[in-house]
């Protein structure tokens, strides 16, 4: 286009997925587009200032439907970012949720949980989808998976429940659980809700319940105690496609046949303390495993294990593959990774500062590691979960 192009961006506040899809907007559009930017509360905008001020294209995180009538009035191309459902003529980028609730399965099938459950709004399409996934996987996969059925949020279509309502049910069913269970939330938010129940329930995390959220919104999951393990979903990736399906959209490349609807992989699981738990019914392969989890952070051989745990090396070595499907040496190098990935979460250091609170003797062996047991480097994981060294 040869003048500049006025994009609305509506985006609630305080978002860390919607920071991150106005991130990849941003990586699509500058410096080479002359994209003139608007941004306001999609639940606030002054639809009047917004039609006087004529935009040729929208970007919107919509979750209900009260606006999308007089955003389609405008007659201007929208890009849904949010819940596709309250708005399905519009065209829509978003997460795959299916997928993110299958990811969250295999992080939990692989510290060997068959006793899951999940806990989202039973009457929003996104929550339905994830449990679908998760569901879906754990079940074939043999185990089980229990299902919260309160009604208690704005999104489910009915009164938001009181806080004190709200969270007594909670404390019921999670005191109803068969322990140790396995708990995926829909978000972070219902997670940091979940971990803050336990905590008054006298239920320990990760001990009883192992819990896991999906957004990695990195304030949320510092709130809470322990830290959540999080789904770290591509929201740049989303803004990236959404800001490109609406280029096609304005310079013609796409024409108007019907709505696109495109759904984006999550990347992997941010491992914090609230997940990073083995379930077993071995008491000296757990006592084993308690002796990884206490020395994540340092070196650990195989043989200093065996005496650690009371038992043989070669009866070590069995129990380990019978129960959890590898040896343990690679368990403690899958734990003293998932340390590694909790210190470059939190960002603040450098790869060698890291390595060295590890036990690792340089970065390169760090480096080697990690990639060995996680298949990328230090310093892509931390571009990929979106934390920065200060």
């Amino acid at each position: 286009m040869s003048t500049a192009a006025r994009i609305a961006l509506l985006f609630a506040p305080s978002s860390g997925y919607g920071d991150g899809v106005l991130r990849g907007i941003a990586a699509f559009a500058r410096p080479g587009r002359p994209w003139l930017f608007h941004a306001a509360d999609p639940g606030r905008v002054d639809l009047a200032e917004l039609h006087a001020w004529g935009p040729d294209g929208i970007i919107a995180l919509l979750t209900d439907a009260r606006t999308v009538p007089d955003l389609r009035a405008l007659g201007v191309p929208v890009v849904n970012v949010g819940f596709r459902a309250v708005a399905p003529d519009f065209d829509h980028v978003g997460n795959d949720d299916h997928a993110i609730g299958a990811l969250a399965a295999r992080h939990f099938l692989d510290r060997g949980f068959r006793n899951c459950a999940f806990i989202g709004w039973n009457r929003m399409a996104m929550s339905q989808r994830r449990h679908a996934g998760f569901s879906g996987a754990i079940v074939a996969a043999g185990g089980s998976c229990a299902l919260y059925r309160g009604e208690d949020h704005v999104f489910s279509g009915m009164p938001a429940l009181g806080w004190a309502e709200s969270d007594g049910r909670i404390r019921r069913w999670l005191r109803g659980l068969e322990k140790p269970v396995a708990v995926l939330a829909a978000n972070d938010g219902r997670a940091w809700q979940i971990a803050e129940q336990c905590r008054a329930a006298g239920v320990r995390v990760p001990e009883d319940v192992a819990l896991v959220g999906v957004d990695n919104e990195q304030t949320v999951c510092r709130l809470a105690w322990p830290p959540l393990s999080s789904v770290v979903v591509a929201a740049e990736e989303v803004g990236r496609l959404a800001a490109r399906m609406l280029d096609q959209r304005l310079v013609g490349r796409q024409r108007r046949r019907g709505p696109i609807n495109i759904l984006v992989s999550p990347i992997e699981v941010a491992i914090r303390r609230s997940s990073d738990v083995i379930a077993v019914d071995d008491a000296d392969l757990a006592t084993a495993l308690r002796v990884i989890a206490a020395h994540a952070d340092r070196g650990l051989g195989v043989a200093a294990l065996a005496r650690a745990s009371g038992l043989p090396r070669r009866t070590l070595e069995a129990r380990f593959r019978r129960h959890l499907g590898r040896s343990p040496l690679a368990e403690i190098q899958r734990a003293r990774c998932a340390h590694v990935c909790q210190l470059l979460a939190q960002g603040g250091q450098t790869i060698a500062v890291v390595a060295a609170r590890c036990g690792f003797a340089s970065p390169r062996h760090l480096a080697t590691v990690f990639r060995r047991v996680t298949g990328q480097s230090p310093s892509g994981y931390r571009t990929r979960v979106g934390v920065a060294v200060r």
